[in-house]
C-alpha cells in the first residue's frame, strides 16, 4: 500500500487553495501552518474556528506518523515507534550530544539492499516512505521533546533538534524523489528552516 497524504506535506500555496475550498478565508492556511509544523493534534489548534477543525478531520491527517511506543536508554536516548495510516510502522532515534540532539530518520519500511549486519533487512522492503511521513516523524518527535522539556520546566523553540541523520530503516538513495522532497521540507523557512548543512545523508 502506498502511502497516504498529509497536510504537512502542503506548501503555503496548497494549503491557501486547500483552505478556501472549504470555504475559509486565505489567512487560515498560515494558521494552520503553524499548528502542523508544531504537531500539534488538529483538535487542539485553538485559534481555528471549531467548524473549521471539523472540516479538518474529515481530511487528510495532520501529521502521517504518529508515536505508538518510546523507548529511553540510560544516557537519554530515545528510540520512538511511529505508526503510519496504513499499519507500518518504522523507527525513529533522538540522541542528545553535549554540541546538541541529533534525530536519526527512517526512509523506508524495511528495505531490500540485503545487507547482513542490518535486522531492517530481514523480512525486504514493504514499501518507500513519503516526503510527508519522514517530515511527520520529526515533527512528533520534536513535539514529544518539547512537552518533556516543558514539564522540567524549560522552554523549547519549535525546531528541536539540531541535526538530521537518514540512517534508519531503509536505503534513503533508493528512495531518492521522496528523500529530496522530505529535505526540501525540512529546509522550508515557514517549517523547520533547518540547513541542509545539519542534514547527513
Amino acid at each position: 500500500m502506498s502511502a497516504l497524504p498529509c497536510l504537512l506535506e502542503k506548501n503555503r500555496e496548497e494549503l491557501a487553495r486547500y483552505v478556501t475550498g472549504l470555504g475559509q478565508p486565505a489567512y487560515r492556511a498560515s494558521q494552520l501552518e503553524k499548528w502542523l509544523w508544531m504537531g500539534t493534534p488538529i483538535e487542539g489548534m485553538a485559534n481555528l474556528p471549531k467548524s473549521f477543525r471539523e472540516q479538518l478531520l474529515q481530511g487528510p491527517a495532520a501529521l502521517a506518523a504518529g508515536i505508538l511506543k518510546e523507548h529511553r536508554a540510560g544516557d537519554g536516548t530515545v528510540k520512538y515507534l511511529f505508526g503510519m495510516p496504513d499499519g507500518e510502522c518504522v523507527e525513529g532515534v533522538w540522541m542528545h550530544y553535549h554540541h546538541g540532539d541529533t534525530m536519526c530518520v527512517s526512509t523506508q519500511a524495511g528495505c531490500r539492499m540485503g545487507c547482513a549486519f542490518c535486522a531492517s533487512t530481514m523480512s525486504g522492503l514493504a514499501r518507500n516512505l513519503s516526503a510527508g511521513e519522514m517530515a511527520s516523524m520529526v515533527v512528533a518527535a520534536s513535539a514529544a521533546q518539547r512537552e518533556e522539556a516543558a514539564a522540567k520546566g524549560g522552554q523549547a523553540g519549535l525546531r528541536m533538534a539540531d541535526n538530521l541523520v537518514l540512517m534508519g530503516s531503509g536505503e534513503p538513495l533508493d528512495n531518492y524523489e521522496q528523500v529530496i522532497g522530505f529535505l526540501r521540507l525540512m529546509a522550508r523557512p515557514e517549517g523547520f528552516g533547518m540547513s541542509m548543512r545539519n542534514i547527513s545523508l
